[in-house]
C-alpha cells in the first residue's frame, strides 16, 4: 500500500522554491523573476497519477485537484494577510 503526502513549499518571492520542487521532483518548471509565477504551474504529477490509478476516474481525480487547489489558495490568502499585519 502506498500513501501520498502532500506538500506545500512556502516562502518569499525569489527565494529558490521552484528550484527546490525542480530539485526534488526532476520536473523543469519555468523559473521567473516575478511572485507567483510557478504558483499554478507546479502539479504534483506523481500524486495526480496515484490518484487516478487508485480511483479509475477522471472524475474523482478532477475533484482532488479542484480541492486542493482551493485550499492552497486560502491557505496562501491566509499566510499573505497574517504577513502583511506582522510587517
Amino acid at each position: 500500500m502506498s500513501a501520498a503526502a502532500t506538500i506545500a513549499l512556502l516562502g518569499q518571492p525569489n527565494s529558490g522554491k521552484s528550484t527546490l520542487f525542480n530539485a526534488l521532483t526532476g520536473l523543469r518548471q519555468h523559473v521567473g523573476n516575478w511572485p507567483g509565477k510557478t504558483a499554478f504551474n507546479m502539479p504534483c504529477v506523481v500524486a495526480l497519477a496515484a490518484t487516478y490509478q487508485e480511483t479509475h476516474s477522471a472524475k474523482w481525480t478532477g475533484r482532488i485537484v479542484l480541492y486542493y487547489t482551493a485550499v492552497s489558495l486560502l491557505l496562501a490568502f491566509i499566510a499573505y494577510h497574517i504577513g502583511m499585519l506582522i510587517w
